[in-house]
Parts: structure tokens; sequence; C-alpha cells
């Protein structure tokens, strides 16, 4: 028993560094992502550029409606309009 004694040793600390590390890994992925949540909320130059890029958003919205309303108005007549000889 004596003689594979220092290669349990050897063998637990080998396990025991490598945990370490991955768990290390591990709670900075973690305290990366809670800083990465708090920031939103409290950095006003990003809520500024939210903002800007909502209203840019509603505004493409409302093109997007129009260009559809006037392509369903020009099908419509298409349809409506007497056949062409």
């Amino acid at each position: 028993m004596n003689e594979y004694t220092w290669g349990i040793a050897v063998g637990i600390l080998i396990i025991a560094a490598t945990l370490s590390k991955a768990l290390a890994a591990v709670l900075r992925a973690y305290a990366a992502r809670i800083d990465r949540s708090g920031k939103t909320e409290d950095d006003p130059q990003l809520a500024e550029t939210v903002e800007a890029l909502r209203r840019r958003v509603g505004e493409l919205e409302e093109r997007v409606d129009f260009t559809e309303r006037v392509l369903a108005k020009q099908r419509e007549a298409d349809r409506l309009a007497p056949p062409q000889p």
C-alpha cells in the first residue's frame, strides 16, 4: 500500500488543481454576466441608443405598412381594370 500512496496523492492533487481552474473560469463567466446585466440599466448612453433604435424601427414599420397599402391598391386596380385587347 505504501508504494502507491504517493501516486494516489499526486493524482488527487492534479484533479484538485484541474477542478479549481475550471471552477474559477465558471465563476469569472458568471461574474461577467452579472456585470453586463447591471450595465444595461445604468448606462444612459446605452438607453439613448436603444430608444433611438426603437424609433427607427417604428418608422420602418410605418414605411413598410405604407408600401404594402400602395402595392395592394395597385394590384386591386389591376384586377378591376378591363382587359386590354
